[in-house]
């Protein structure tokens, strides 16, 4: 294969991997919360990454406390259980050359069985209601693999016309014209909480991989951080009283004023922001 957009830094060997992976931009920061936390808690390595040049613009990097602020697209293992996990900012150009390379580095350290993408998706439910993980397949057999899994495998989604496909739609697609089986899951996520982390669907996400492969964790931290979400919020309820009507409309699919919207995202941004003093 061409290396050239390629960087290695460790070589192993695993049989069947398995691959997840996440987008750093995506709402609710899903994908990045999902990776990072299985990242450190299994205390995966750095094995690869993709080169930016050729896929990111290089005239326009961020700059953050006189750092500058390069795109990633960084590749973790877990050999213990033949896991890959990969982070990426979205390519912005591309596309179908960038994908087939997070396929092809992969290969690299062994037989790719099967590809798992994570979004969020915005809804107008509340942070009150349970999350639930959708989820499509690029093959029909692959959903029995995933049937006792939680997820609804029965969304029927076409990406509209004129309208370009997400990357983890067009990845599992990618992965098809390979033979690869893969599945691109979906985590609604109440719109206020589109631009921070939702720690519910994060910790929906991690129950599920936990679960698909055996990997044992204790997510009593991950509870604590849906525990202390919900108290933030419920102290900016007590501050903004109408605040709790807005959560009352939504539930009852009433909709909120385009000021009632932005209100309701500011002030859940803003408590979400806040240093965390809770003790529970």
């Amino acid at each position: 294969m061409d290396i050239s957009s390629y960087k290695f830094h460790q070589e192993v060997w695993l049989d069947d991997v398995s691959l997840i992976v996440g987008w750093r931009e995506e709402v609710g920061h899903i994908g990045s919360g999902v990776i990072k936390y299985l990242k450190e808690k299994l205390k995966c390595s750095l094995v690869a990454e993709i080169e930016p040049p050729g896929f990111f613009p290089m005239n326009s990097i961020p700059v953050e406390d006189d750092v500058a602020r390069f795109p990633e697209s960084k590749l973790f293992c877990y050999p213990e259980k033949n896991l890959l996990l990969f982070l990426s900012h979205s390519p912005n150009g591309e596309w179908y050359k960038f994908l087939n390379s997070i396929i092809t580095v992969a290969q690299h350290y062994g037989r790719l069985k099967e590809i798992y993408t994570l979004g969020g998706m915005i809804s107008l439910s509340t942070h009150n209601m349970p999350r639930q993980i959708l989820g499509t397949v690029n093959m029909f057999a692959f959903k029995k693999s995933l049937t006792n899994l939680d997820i609804e495998l029965s969304m029927d989604y076409e990406t509209p016309e004129g309208q370009r496909p997400t990357l983890s739609s067009f990845l599992i697609w990618t992965a098809k014209q390979q033979n690869i089986p893969g599945a691109s899951l979906w985590i609604p996520v109440p719109f206020y909480l589109a631009d921070v982390e939702d720690s519910w669907a994060i910790l929906k996400a991690v129950e599920i991989f936990s679960r698909k492969f055996e990997l044992g964790l204790d997510l009593s931290d991950l509870y604590r951080s849906v525990d202390i979400q919900k108290e933030k919020i419920v102290r900016v309820c007590d501050q903004i009283p109408e605040l709790n009507d807005y959560f009352n409309r939504l539930e009852n699919s009433q909709g909120l004023s385009p000021d009632e919207n932005d209100k309701l995202i500011r002030s859940i941004r803003d408590s979400l922001e806040t240093p965390d003093d809770i003790n529970i």
